[in-house]
C-alpha cells in the first residue's frame, strides 16, 4: 500500500473513532474503515471506467474551442450514461458510507467554525441560488453548466475521503453528490446530509 493511501485510511480511521465516539456509535472502527475503503475502491472503479472510455472518443488537441470541449464532454456523457445505464443510487455511496458521510459532514457544521463552513456550502449552491428546478439530483443526470456549483470548504474536505481529480463532492440543496469532473454528471448522491 502507498505511503499516502497508508496516511489517508490511517487519518480516516481516527476521524472515524472520533466521530463514532461522539455519537455514541458501537459499530467496530474497523468495519468503519473497511467501508470507507469500499468507497473508495469504486469510486476508482469508475474513474476506471470513465478513462476508458474517454480514450474511445477523439483527442483533444491543447487549443480547443468551447464547441469542441462541450461535443466532447456530451460524447462522454452519453457513453457513461450507457456504460452505467443499471446504475442505481447507493452504487458508490453504499448505504453501510452514507450514514458515516452524515455524521462527518454534520459534525463539521457544529460550533463557530461549523457554521462559517456551512455559510461557504450556500456559496454557490445551484438549490439556494433561485433555480431549485435547475437540477434534478439522480444518477447519471447532467450537471447542467450553466448551473452554479457550491464551494467545498477545505476543513469539510479534509475530514472526508479524497478523491481523484476526475471526480467532486458538491452540494445540491441538502443532498451531496459526487460530480463527474469531465462528463459534468451526477454519479451519485446521498439526501439530506447537512442539517
Amino acid at each position: 500500500m502507498h505511503t499516502t493511501a497508508k496516511h489517508f485510511f490511517g487519518c480516516m480511521l481516527a476521524a472515524v473513532t472520533v466521530v463514532a465516539f461522539a455519537a455514541g456509535e458501537t459499530q467496530p472502527v474497523n468495519r468503519q474503515a473497511e467501508v470507507f475503503k469500499e468507497f473508495s475502491d469504486r469510486v476508482k472503479k469508475y474513474v476506471e471506467l470513465q478513462k476508458s472510455l474517454e480514450k474511445t472518443l477523439p483527442h483533444l488537441p491543447d487549443k480547443t474551442d468551447a464547441a469542441a470541449i462541450s461535443a466532447h464532454e456530451v460524447a462522454l456523457a452519453n457513453l457513461i450514461r450507457a456504460a452505467r445505464a443499471d446504475a442505481r443510487p447507493g452504487d458508490i455511496f453504499l448505504p453501510d458510507v452514507q450514514p458515516l458521510f452524515k455524521r462527518i459532514i454534520r459534525a463539521n457544521f457544529k460550533g463557530t467554525s461549523g457554521r462559517a463552513r456551512m455559510k461557504t456550502t450556500r456559496e454557490g449552491n445551484p438549490k439556494l441560488e433561485g433555480n431549485p428546478a435547475g437540477i434534478q439530483v439522480k444518477v447519471n443526470a447532467l450537471y447542467p453548466s450553466n448551473q452554479p456549483m457550491s464551494t467545498m470548504p477545505p476543513g469539510l474536505l479534509l475530514n472526508l475521503p479524497p478523491l481523484p481529480e476526475e471526480v467532486t463532492f458538491r452540494f445540491v440543496g441538502r443532498d451531496l453528490i459526487l460530480r463527474d469532473s469531465k462528463a459534468a454528471l451526477i454519479v451519485d448522491f446521498i439526501r439530506e446530509v447537512t442539517p
